[in-house]
């Protein structure tokens, strides 16, 4: 496994310990190869070949203690018993210890590093006979007891690193799921003022909106002028479409999923011809059949809409009694919406509130699918509205 421990390591965990790294790895390798030539050294000038070759097949084994530590072991165990090659075996155990979870794999190594070390004491030398003479229960107590120790003493360092390792990985989790649990608390938070704007926008828009639904339709019923029972019924379809479309924006807004019921609630470019018929406006409506045949995404059929919407509202606003002209098609990669209107031949009868935010709306509509829209008044007094949207539009928030 990767170390997850950063730079601030200590520097013998990088040259001694850690799975994988540049330079350090082979600089501590190198050390600890020349640490267990200096210590079997005695061996390898006087020994036997069969010794001298046992302790450098022992000495070439600690390149593999990092990938393959068992091996590594097994590989300094002839050395250990024939060329008295202690250090280079408790170099290998403990890279045992660190990396292998197999604890009777490391329960056998720790005997076998203990019963090494033993067998380096004179008495217990088989091949070189026993020599007892003058040897006390002491002096065995002692010699078993540094046996002990330096068969634990590697396992214990393999151990306290895999230990640390494995509490960096738990405190990076740790941070993961800290981040997570902000992440998700801050959706909370957006859920809930989202939940609480629609319900603003619910109480202060839709009891206005039903008293002119319901004004309009009474003033339809009980008029006698057909012109006004006209503009009656056309004001009610008008009030009552504003609460349908409420509902679905307050829907989107308290992330109810139920807000995907019916194709209405998701206006496109489809139902442009209805818009413009029903907008106040005289306005001539062109789609290219080039933009009817394509499969667009709903963000881009809703921008289109709305473009278009609010550009006919600015004109019944700004311009009243001016012709416009509303185009959509493609040009390339690009699907391009033009409204375009002459100069006011009236005077607004009732002047309405504008804050000036439809541009600026349209344009973070059109930025949020990675295309443009901008405002053009041309020195006749005409005024046009261009929307550039890339065909394929990314979705809002990538």
């Amino acid at each position: 496994m990767r170390s997850p421990i950063g730079h601030d390591e200590p520097w013998w965990d990088r040259y001694f310990l850690a799975p994988r790294t540049a330079a350090p790895r082979w600089t501590g390798d190198l050390i600890l190869a020349a640490i267990g030539v200096v210590d079997c050294w005695p061996t390898l000038s006087t020994g036997r070949w069969w010794q001298q070759v046992s302790v450098l097949v022992a000495v070439g084994a600690l390149w593999l203690r990092r990938r393959h530590p068992a091996a590594a072991f097994a590989l300094t165990v002839p050395a250990l018993f024939d060329g008295q090659a202690l250090t280079l075996s408790c170099f290998a155990l403990c890279a045992l210890a660190r990396q292998d979870r197999n604890r009777g794999l490391l329960s056998t190594a720790i005997v076998v590093v203990m019963v090494g070390d033993l067998l380096c004491w004179s008495p217990f030398r088989i091949w070189d006979g026993f020599a007892w003479a003058g040897v006390t229960l002491p002096d065995v107590g002692r010699h078993l007891a540094y046996a002990v120790l330096i068969g634990g003493a590697p396992a214990v360092v393999g151990l306290h690193y895999r230990a640390r390792v494995e509490l960096a990985q738990r405190i990076v989790e740790l941070g993961d799921l800290r981040r997570e649990e902000q992440r998700l608390l801050s959706q909370q938070a957006v859920r809930q003022e989202r939940a609480r704007i629609g319900w603003e926008m619910h109480d202060v828009v839709s009891h206005k909106a039903g008293l002119i639904a319901v004004q309009a339709g009474a003033l339809s019923v009980t008029t006698t002028d057909a012109t006004t029972h006209h503009k009656a019924e056309i004001l009610r379809q008008l009030a009552v479409s504003a609460l349908e479309e409420l509902r679905s924006v307050l829907l989107v807004l308290r992330g109810d999923g139920s807000c995907s019921q019916g194709p209405a609630l998701r206006p496109g470019i489809p139902d442009l011809a209805l818009l413009v018929a029903e907008s106040g406006v005289e306005a001539q409506l062109y789609i290219s059949p080039a933009v009817t045949g394509l499969a667009l995404p709903d963000a881009l059929h809703r921008t289109v809409y709305r473009t278009v919407q609010e550009s006919l509202t600015n004109v019944r606003k700004h311009a009243p009694g001016a012709p416009a002209i509303v185009s959509i098609d493609t040009a390339g990669p690009q699907l391009q919406v033009t409204v375009r209107n002459t100069p006011g031949t009236e005077r607004p009868t009732v002047p309405l509130p504008g804050g000036g935010h439809g541009l600026t709306g349209l344009r973070e509509r059109a930025a949020m699918l990675g295309g443009s829209c901008e405002g053009i008044r041309s020195p006749d007094g005409s005024f046009t509205v261009r929307l550039v949207l890339p065909l394929a539009a990314r979705r809002p928030g990538h």
